[in-house]
């Protein structure tokens, strides 16, 4: 079987005037870049052998039908739409983000969106748009919870409500990288409205409300006796620094601690309430999703979460994940569990040992999709503890893409299909990289 006949692309999708980014032509054996395609930590040897065994073994049961996994979108509509005409999941037929079909390969396919859907632009409210649109026409999606994500729902669960040690600090946290969107909600649903201020509070009071006090620090070590010392330490510098930049940030986005405060308010109807615009998005995420021996996730596992996986299964995990986001956000957002958003594997981190990747194993799962950890040369492989990383954050929006030198426009996806074939498409690769079930190549170098 071909890569054509596996999932084909229609030349439209490449050829056609709207796309962007640039599509990658032809295809390559994934574990032939051992440079930019595996982790650096990765043994590339040790990582074929694993391979090797799980394809042998019959182990790594592939989704019945494709799921294309994309991931840290950052509020670029515009790159998950070209990321979906990648995929062969959606035809543009037009200049603008409402001209687009969802092919017939597409409705019989998954697509996971792996997480941090918010923050950094150009749009938070144009892709939220465009997934309720791709929603409507059919396409079957799972969301999953990323850390910009719950971040913005740290902050607005405590806007307003009543104040204490440890939710004082939490709109705050949500730092300069969510300020674009209220600066968005201010200049496109309040700016034009007669006297948008007129309810709002005094500058003095907006400061009081929304910032920590000053002795929070003090404060909030002798009460959050559940977090580990260095994590608590951690979490009080990061507060502390944000503080001290809040207002300049705010000035950076066109914003008084006024207009704040009323985009605030604006965001809490939008997201927070049964009525609002949006109010459909935070409920959807997931924190996993599990298909076949992949288990997708936003950032990754640590041992206590792995082994509840094993025990209880992911429903439970999600479970889980909202009964304590909604009782206490912060605590949830600190603990194990919580983790599994923002993980990097460092040594700072809970831990993945042999011990959770033999529970999960044990489980049937064999292979992690996550993003969170970005790339600029597409798709990366990753052993952790053993365990396969599929890491499918490939750059996508064009804010982080112009930071980090990136000059052309992101586009990626990560396709897993019934043949057992990994594909792993970005607009920052040649070719497209194809890791299968067949034989696996010989390795160079």
């Amino acid at each position: 079987m071909t890569l054509t006949d596996a999932m084909p692309v229609a030349t439209s999708m490449t050829d056609g005037p709207w796309l962007k980014a640039r599509a990658p032509s032809g295809e390559t054996p994934w574990l032939n870049d051992t440079q930019g395609s595996i982790d650096p930590s990765t043994d590339p040897a040790t990582l074929a052998s694993v391979l090797q065994q799980l394809m042998q073994s019959g182990k790594l049961i592939f989704p019945a039908s494709p799921v294309h996994f994309i991931s840290d979108i950052h509020a670029d509509a515009r790159a998950l739409l070209e990321s979906l005409v990648l995929a062969g999941v959606a035809v543009q037929t037009g200049p603008k983000l409402k001209h687009f079909s969802i092919t017939a390969s597409g409705l019989a396919s998954t697509v996971v969106i792996g997480g941090d859907c918010l923050d950094k632009g150009p749009s938070n409210l144009k892709l939220l748009g465009l997934i309720q649109r791709l929603r409507n026409a059919g396409l079957k999606l799972r969301l999953l919870a990323g850390n910009h994500d719950l971040r913005l729902a740290l902050g607005l669960q405590c806007f307003n409500a009543e104040r204490h040690v440890m939710n004082e600090h939490l709109f705050v946290r949500m730092g300069s990288k969510t300020l674009p969107l209220l600066a968005e909600i201010w200049r496109s649903r309040l700016k034009k409205q007669p006297n948008p201020l007129a309810q709002i509070p005094t500058k003095q009071q907006c400061y009081q409300r929304l910032l920590p006090d000053a002795d929070w620090a003090q404060r909030f070590r002798k009460a959050a006796v559940d977090i580990p010392a260095p994590a608590l330490e951690r979490e009080i510098t990061r507060i502390e620094e944000k503080t001290a930049t809040f207002r300049a940030a705010c000035k950076a986005e066109g914003l008084s601690i006024r207009k704040v405060y009323a985009a605030a308010t604006e965001a809490q109807r939008l997201f927070m309430t049964p009525s609002g615009e949006f109010a459909w998005f935070l409920p959807a995420l997931d924190l996993f999703w599990r298909s076949g021996s992949f288990l997708f996730v936003h950032a990754g596992l640590d041992d206590d979460t792995a082994e509840t996986l094993a025990s209880q299964g992911s429903d439970e995990l999600n479970r889980r994940y909202r009964h304590a986001f909604k009782q206490n956000p912060f605590a949830f957002y600190a603990s194990p569990l919580g983790s599994s958003l923002r993980t990097k594997y460092r040594p700072v981190d809970f831990p993945l040992t042999p011990k959770g990747v033999g529970a999960v194993h044990d489980a049937g799962v064999h292979a992690i999709v996550h993003g969170h950890r970005s790339h600029a040369y597409g798709q990366r492989l990753a052993l952790r503890a053993g365990l396969l990383h599929i890491e499918g954050d490939v750059t996508l929006d064009r804010n982080t893409r112009a930071k980090e030198g990136l000059t052309t426009r992101g586009a990626g996806v990560t396709s897993l299909l019934p043949d057992g074939q990994i594909l792993g498409m970005s607009a920052d690769y040649a070719q497209i990289k194809v890791l299968t079930t067949r034989p696996l190549p010989a390795q160079r170098g």
